[in-house]
């Protein structure tokens, strides 16, 4: 697997009990990490760490309730509601905190649109990297919600919340097996590929990631394996991902929780990547006797009197580099429009032969 793979940890919170320990332990110790909630006190770090869930590998989401909350918070409430959390990860030797959930929905975000959200939120990013200078903040993961999605990610960009991150959040989410591979659901992350350069590590972190609502096509031991499959075909910047979700109620329903889907635990245990496609060689020379290469194929000789060797060097086959093709992009009359490309465009330009889609829409 390129990423380090996790589990979301329980979404209700509380202690871990003995069926959470025994769940991940038939992840057959193929999770690393843990995505932890700020309801989870240090015990629970312990706990994870103990099954082989490393705290290098872990990040602790700083969740926002806004059920009970009426007015937006200042920043100095913010970094009081965190600052337990963060001194508790830190010491625990989990430094990479997710800054809040899905604010593109009005349910995760009730206080505005992007204008309001970007520079509140680059306000308490600021206090709490003040106040707590080796932490490694990921920008918020947005819905991959088509209404929405683009407009806060160009805010993010252009109001230079990702400049402020130290890695990109995403999720990660499909209903079916052939989601596993679309760019429309379980892949949507791509969208974000030309702003990795923004953020200082230049990689993201998949804190969801979940097929749900499957029952009817799928197997829970299935969802492990394709979750295996997901998990060993990531792109190199992918930093970590986390499957959601070790435990919650609700995703019981959705069969999300595994706890009560143990053989999803069992799935990812026995899937095994297959192997790389075998090496291909190609013919490069002749030696006979020792004598100086032949590079001649066919090789047209006069066997000697005496016994001889005759030697075949072969050498890998290796694919031309592919230059991408970068592009200039011309708005007339200047920022009156925003182009959205479908891939988007990557930092060094596409490769030859893509096939991409472009939207223009009012700036």
């Amino acid at each position: 697997m390129t990423a380090i793979a996790g589990i979301h940890s329980r979404s209700s919170g509380g202690p871990y009990t003995d069926l959470d320990k025994a769940t991940i332990q038939l992840a057959g110790g193929k999770l690393h990490g843990c995505k932890f909630m700020t309801s989870d006190d240090r015990s629970n770090h312990a706990a994870a760490k103990a099954l082989g869930l490393e705290p290098t590998n872990s990040v602790i989401r700083l969740f926002l309730d806004i059920r009970d909350i009426a007015t937006l918070p200042t920043k100095e409430q913010i970094y009081d509601r965190f600052r337990l959390p963060i001194i508790e990860g830190l010491a625990d030797g989990i430094d990479v905190f997710e800054f809040l959930n899905e604010v593109n929905l009005v349910s995760e975000f009730k206080w505005g649109g992007p204008e309001i959200y970007v520079p509140w939120a680059k306000d308490c990013i600021a206090l709490i990297k003040t106040n707590h200078p080796t932490v490694k903040i990921l920008s918020t993961a947005l819905a991959p919600d088509a209404a929405t999605f683009s407009a806060w990610d160009n805010a993010f960009a252009s109001g230079g919340l990702y400049a402020m991150c130290h890695g990109l959040a995403a999720h990660a989410y499909g209903a079916q097996e052939n989601h596993v591979d679309d760019p429309e659901q379980m892949r949507y992350y791509r969208r974000l590929e030309s702003r990795l350069p923004l953020v200082a590590s230049h990689q993201m972190w998949l804190t969801e990631v979940s097929l749900k609502n499957y029952q009817a096509t799928l197997t829970q031991r299935r969802v492990g394996q394709l979750y295996g499959q997901f998990a060993s075909t990531l792109e190199a910047y992918v930093a970590a991902i986390y499957f959601f979700t070790l435990e919650g109620p609700p995703y019981a329903v959705s069969g999300e929780e595994w706890v009560s889907h143990q053989d999803i635990a069992r799935g990812f245990a026995e899937f095994v990547p297959p192997p790389p496609p075998m090496q291909q060689f190609q013919f490069e020379h002749f030696h006979l006797d020792g004598g100086p290469p032949v590079t001649s194929n066919p090789f047209t000789f006069t066997v000697p009197s005496h016994d001889f060797t005759l030697e075949a060097n072969a050498v890998p086959v290796v694919a031309p580099p592919v230059t991408p093709s970068k592009m200039t992009q011309i708005i007339e009359p200047p920022g009156t429009l925003i182009l959205e490309f479908t891939p988007p465009y990557p930092a060094n330009g596409w490769p030859p032969g893509t096939q991409v889609s472009v939207f223009a829409r009012p700036a």
